[in-house]
């Protein structure tokens, strides 16, 4: 998946459309601007390359197959596969 490939979400039933990105264990430099903009990439202790959301209440590690989506506001949440499907609609709004 290229940054080209980030797709739009609108939550369930709010008009407001979300971007959104999977992580599938792409190198930092195809991740779209708002994902290298809060997020590194390191290794573990056990040598695993781990994508680190860097948020106020500190980092998180981003599991391969989950989901970044950025607000309006420009806040950016992680949701897992499943949370995706069940609380946002995906289409091809701008």
């Amino acid at each position: 998946m290229s940054v080209a490939s980030v797709r739009y979400f609108k939550r369930r039933p709010d008009p407001t459309v979300l971007v959104g990105w999977r992580y599938t264990g792409q190198p930092f430099p195809d991740w779209p601007v708002f994902v290298q903009q809060c997020c590194t990439q390191q290794r573990s202790p056990k040598g695993l390359t781990e994508l680190r959301h860097n948020r106020n209440s500190g980092a998180q590690i981003v599991n391969i197959g989950e989901w970044l989506l950025r607000d309006p506001d420009g806040f950016v949440n992680q949701y897992t596969d499943d949370e995706v499907r069940r609380l946002f609609i995906e289409g091809d709004w701008p």
